[in-house]
């Protein structure tokens, strides 16, 4: 049976507040990707593309524990699971 984990690709003390007030368990795993972002990018473009970096650069330190995980591009959700 596959097992889910709510992974939070941040270490905002607010970000992490708001989810334990849903009743969410959930791991913090901070991003160091790349923030740079070229200047003529729009606002809502800007969030996009951040928000996928982060997620792909979580993911990759979570298949490096040996997690399977998935981004879902459309929303920038990580989804990591493993075996229980």
């Amino acid at each position: 049976m596959e097992t889910y984990r709510l992974i939070l690709a941040s270490s905002s003390p607010r970000r992490r507040e708001l989810i334990q007030m849903l009743g969410l368990p959930v791991h913090i795993m901070a991003s160091d990707a790349d923030e740079s972002i070229p200047a003529e990018l729009p606002p809502d473009e800007t969030v996009q593309l951040l928000a996928k970096r982060k997620a792909a650069h979580v993911l990759e330190q979570v298949r490096s524990q040996g997690l399977n995980g998935i981004i879902d591009r459309k929303s920038t959700r990580l989804n990591s699971s493993h075996n229980a």
